[in-house]
């Protein structure tokens, strides 16, 4: 059957000024930097199938210190294949990036500019048991390599997750389901093997075209050569898709890798707001706050508890259909409570963004 595809090439380029791009502790040292980003969106569809992939690539120069200098690659591709009964989903995401971005929130280990690599991919069939409950299963994996130094603590890992699920609507807004799910870390660190096992109550309800929500909330254990950890994993989010104006809102804990070979509890909270101001003048709000702490069964090692606070405002001028002009600021804190020490970084941009948007076929 034929496709129908739809091709969004984009780019934009930046002036930005940082004053502790680093994030070190105490005020750090200013950096200006001029940006370029490149991005490729690509989709098709047919009957049964739908496609999408995802490309981007950034290049960042910095005029005062060369070694904070970075070029970044991404690539995302995914694969739904919908028949009457079942719905195949495959997910495929690689990454070439540094520490100063992939540990940020995470291990916060962000001194160095070390090269970071990863890939991630995932399967998750669903199966329509009637005509209201669907049951379905989920397969996951990602691996992430780092360019090693002498003094850093980071590690590889590769990270493994088995799941099932079932859900049944209740009714045409809501609906009630299960989840369980089982993983395995194995990093080159102290600890090889850390495993990871929780269970989860959800319910989404939908009170009208724009507003939708869902929560989840479940137990988890963490353990390791005969020693665990239990605790708790929850999930709450909100949604509302409108013209004038676009919210989200989630709070969360899960357990999620690190590149200190551990895993960790993550909380996390956000809010995200995009409104039109004016007839071609957007604006934007996103503040976020990530709690990241190992989980650490085996005594005599140390726990490391990173928290990550960000800020962001935004501005966007429609200038042509195909050309805008924005102003962006933010604030980013990190503190490892490890010694109650923070850095704080603030910065501003200028971009200028282009974007096309063309029926393929």
């Amino acid at each position: 059957m034929a496709a129908e595809w739809t091709v969004a090439p984009s780019a934009q380029v930046l002036a930005l000024m940082e004053s502790n791009p680093r994030l070190a502790i105490g005020d750090g040292a200013e950096a200006r930097s001029a940006a370029a980003d490149l991005m490729l969106k690509l989709d098709g569809r047919t009957e049964l199938l739908e496609m999408a992939l995802n490309a981007r690539g950034t290049l960042r120069r910095y005029t005062r210190d060369v070694s904070l200098d970075r070029d970044e690659q991404q690539l995302d591709v995914s694969i739904n294949r919908r028949g009457e009964k079942v719905l195949l989903s495959m997910n495929l995401s690689a990454a070439r990036d540094t520490t100063l971005t992939s540990e940020l929130g995470t291990t916060g280990i962000v001194a160095d500019n070390q090269r970071h690599e990863s890939l991630s991919a995932a399967l998750a069939p669903a199966f329509q048991v009637t005509e209201r409950t669907t049951v379905g299963g989920t397969a996951q994996w990602q691996g992430s390599r780092y360019a090693r130094t002498l003094s850093s603590p980071l590690v590889n890992y590769d990270y493994s997750l088995l799941g099932v699920n079932a859900s049944h609507d209740t009714s045409e807004r809501s609906s009630l389901g299960i989840s369980a799910s089982a993983g395995r870390l194995a990093s080159d660190g102290p600890m090889k093997n850390i495993d990871s096992i929780d269970a989860r109550l959800q319910a989404d309800y939908r009170w009208s075209a724009k507003w939708r929500a869902s929560a989840s909330a479940g137990l988890s254990r963490v353990q390791t050569e005969g020693r665990n950890q239990n605790g708790s994993v929850f999930s709450a989010k909100m949604h509302r898709d409108a013209e004038r104006y676009n919210f989200d809102a989630i709070l969360s804990r899960s357990v999620a890798p690190t590149g200190r070979g551990l895993l960790s509890r993550r909380d996390e909270a956000g809010v995200h707001l995009t409104a039109r101001l004016l007839e071609h003048l957007d604006g934007g709000v996103v503040v976020s706050r990530i709690r990241s702490r190992d989980y650490v069964p085996l005594f005599g090692f140390s726990i490391n508890d990173v928290r990550y606070t960000s800020a962001q405002l935004s501005l966007n001028w429609q200038v042509t259909r195909e050309w805008t002009l924005g102003l962006g600021g933010g604030r980013y804190e990190q503190q490892l409570l490890s010694n109650e020490l923070s850095g704080h970084n603030f910065s501003a941009s200028l971009i200028v963004a282009w974007r096309h948007l063309t029926p393929a076929g």
